[in-house]
Formats: structure tokens, sequence, C-alpha cells
């Protein structure tokens, strides 16, 4: 798989960029890979030999790839990805979870993200509107692939609004619905 690589020294800025997390009727994530066309392994290649019927040439065909190693091999290729210095700038982040009918909203998303590639570290800090009030925050994730793959990765949140503050240490998942271990 090819490689995409951003300077260190070189920005990505993403202004007014729209987020949609959605879960269907059935259960299915939005963001899950298993849906995502990928290529397909390399195959055997059927000769012709002369005078004689095609053969495989000694090779064995790979066994057919399940939902479970698609996403492992598409988890695995966008691992290549490293990103250098991402900003967001006005973002908005919409989840709904179709089952039960619930959405939520998030506004004038403000980040900086330090994420040299999803297997790395993801440290986040900026600020959103939640319900008209303005929140900051400042994130540590140890693995973003890890969340992709239904894994718990430990999550260091801090958030700051004119009304609070609060902080949570520990671990979170997204396999199937959020859960979250540590201190509060």
């Amino acid at each position: 798989a090819e490689r995409l690589n951003l300077d260190p020294g070189m920005r990505l800025v993403l202004r007014e960029p729209r987020f949609n997390f959605e879960i269907d009727e059935k259960g299915r994530k939005s963001w899950e890979l298993t849906g995502l066309p990928l290529p397909e392994p390399a195959k055997t290649i059927r000769l012709a030999q002369a005078g004689g019927p095609a053969s495989d040439a000694g090779g064995v065909l790979p066994a057919p790839e399940t939902g479970d190693s698609r996403k492992s091999r598409g988890n695995a290729e966008l691992g290549e990805l490293e990103l250098g210095d991402v900003r967001i700038e006005n973002g908005a982040i919409r989840y709904a979870d179709l089952r039960s009918g619930t959405e939520h909203q998030i506004a004038s998303v403000d980040a900086s993200l330090a994420l040299k590639s999803i297997s790395s570290p993801l440290a986040a800090k900026g600020s959103f509107a939640f319900r008209e009030r303005k929140i900051g925050f400042d994130a540590e994730l140890t693995s973003v692939l890890a969340v992709l793959e239904d894994r718990p990765a430990k999550l260091a949140l801090a958030v700051t609004s004119q009304d609070a503050e609060a902080s949570f240490d520990g671990t979170a998942s997204l396999a199937g619905e959020l859960d979250a271990d540590g201190s509060l």
C-alpha cells in the first residue's frame, strides 16, 4: 500500500468540515471500514499449458475474506497514513442512532490535532459548542486504530465550560455502545 505522508512541517486545515456519524436501523456504524471497497488480494494466475488444460501452476487460491479480515486489512492500510499538523476550523459533528431515534449535534468545533498515524497516540485540544454553550477540551487517546477495531484505548480528557470543569482518566471503547471505565 502506498503511504500518504504529510511533511511534519506541513499543515492540513479543514475549514467548516461536517462529520456525520450514524448507526443505522441494523446496528451498522458509518465509521466502520467493513463497507469500504478494498483491493482484492493477489490471486494465482492460471496459465494455459501447451497441449493440455489450464492449471494453477502449483499455486493455491486464498480463502475468501470475511468482513472481519477485510476490516483488519483496511485498518492496516489506513494505519500507513501519516499526518502532520491537523487543524479543524468551525467544524460540526452529528451523531445519530437510528435504532433509538437519538441525535446529537456539536457545532463551532475548533481543534488542533497531533497524530503521527492512527496507530500512534492522538493529542487534541480546542473547543466546541454543545447546546449553545462553549466547551473547551484537552484530550489524549492512545490509539485511534484501537477504537476503530472496537478495542478499548486509554483516554485522558479534560473539559471546561463556564459552568463546570471535569476530567476523565481511564479507557474507552466504541464496541457496541460507548463504554468507559476510569476515574471521573
